[in-house]
């Protein structure tokens, strides 16, 4: 980092430092939640490696400190850049844009994988998001999926 830098509070690494000093928060231990390896933040912070943070693991760490994406160097506006990163931590994205995301009820409802029993209801009690790009790229749309428990043995693998 730059001694410009250092004591700037709009800098995305300084921002980040006093984050994770305020939250007690290891860089190493934010780093692993991203996905990544555990010296990413810190050379991110340090030596400017990567100029900037992918797109998924801005949105994760703005979440987690519960900040913006743009103090961590997002563009303002919302303007999107190209992103490839496929973290699993960079699929949590609760509270970003309504559009982006797909809710996908998961209902109270187990499924035998050997002889099968009919549920008493279908009501939902709790959700998964799904990244609605992700789910067109699977051919899924959102209103007709759900999720529920499965138990048993397929193809003699244990299930759960």
């Amino acid at each position: 980092m730059r001694n410009s830098e250092k004591n700037n509070p709009s800098d995305p690494r300084q921002r980040l430092q006093d984050l994770s000093k305020e939250r007690g928060a290891s860089l190493a231990n934010l780093s692993k939640m991203l996905g990544r390896n555990a010296s990413y933040l810190q050379q991110f912070i340090t030596k400017g490696s990567p100029r900037k943070l992918e797109e998924n693991d801005r949105r994760v760490l703005a979440q987690f400190f519960g900040i913006a994406e743009t103090e961590l160097g997002a563009l303002p506006g919302g303007s999107k850049e190209n992103s490839y990163t496929t973290s699993a931590a960079g699929q949590l994205g609760r509270g970003t844009s309504a559009k982006a995301w797909v809710d996908v009820p998961r209902l109270d409802i187990g499924a035998s994988a050997g002889p099968g029993t009919l549920p008493d209801s279908e009501e939902p009690y709790d959700a998964f998001q799904f990244s609605r790009r992700w789910l067109t790229e699977q051919g899924l749309e959102g209103a007709k999926l759900s999720a529920i428990t499965v138990t048993g043995d397929l193809d003699g693998a244990a299930a759960s």
